[in-house]
This record gives structure tokens, sequence and C-alpha cells, in this order.
């Protein structure tokens, strides 16, 4: 079980390695989903959440989905030309303000998991973090 999290400038995960590890178990729950990966070289899971996820894409039929690399960022240009056009359109409101509007909605975050096998994942949230097994 880990928690720590490090990005690279390019909001790559460096810390764990999540190179050659395996996304073993995803959970999914009314405030989010939690994305179990089963590391490598320790054997430790690393558990990734994403509170309240607006638009996700993954399907596999691979007995195993090997990870090259986990991309997570705020800049969601790449991650929404992905995405269908009703979620553009989400994201363009959601960065809009009314005149006068005391809060506005928190950045979005997007991640990406470039595979080794299996099938790519993106999914744009209102945040990704990492967590330990007890939430």
């Amino acid at each position: 079980m880990r928690c720590e999290m490090k990005l690279n400038a390019r909001g790559e995960i460096v810390e764990p390695n999540v190179g050659d590890a395996e996304l073993v178990k995803m959970e999914f729950d009314p405030l989010g989903i939690n994305i179990q990966i089963k590391l490598a070289l320790s054997k430790d899971i690393f558990i990734l959440r994403l509170l309240n996820p607006r638009w996700i894409s993954f399907s596999t039929d691979c007995s195993q989905n090997v990870i090259d690399k986990i991309v997570i960022t705020s800049d969601l240009k790449e991650a929404s030309a992905l995405a269908p056009q009703h979620i553009r359109e989400m994201l363009r409101v959601r960065n809009q303000t009314i005149p006068g509007q005391m809060s506005v909605a928190g950045p979005s975050q997007a991640i990406h998991i470039t595979p080794l096998a299996g099938p790519v994942l993106t999914c744009i949230a209102d945040s990704v973090t990492a967590i330990d097994e007890d939430g």
C-alpha cells in the first residue's frame, strides 16, 4: 500500500514507478473511481482516486493491463480533444463565469494511462489523487 505520488514537469507519475505496473481493479462508488495498480518492482498496491469523474473512456478484453506511463494534468486541451462533443461543451461552460458570481468551479484534472498491453484509459474528473487502502 502506497499513497505518495510525485509528478515530473510533464505531469507523468515518477514516484512510485508505474512502468510495467498492472491495472488490476477499478472500483466505482457514488463519488468517484478508485484505480488499483499493482507495482512491478515492489508488488505494493498503488491506488488513484478520481473524484467526481465527468467522463471516462476505457474498455478491455486483455487478461493483463500493463502500464507504460500515467500522466495527470490540469491542462484539459488534449484530454478534451479525445472526449465527445457534449463533454467538450461541459468543460467550456464550466470555465465560464457569470458576472458577480462569488465562487468559481475548481479546475478539473485529466488522467491518461498509456499501456504496454491493453487499452488507453482517459478520464476527466474534479481531481486525481493517490490514497491509501482505507480511503
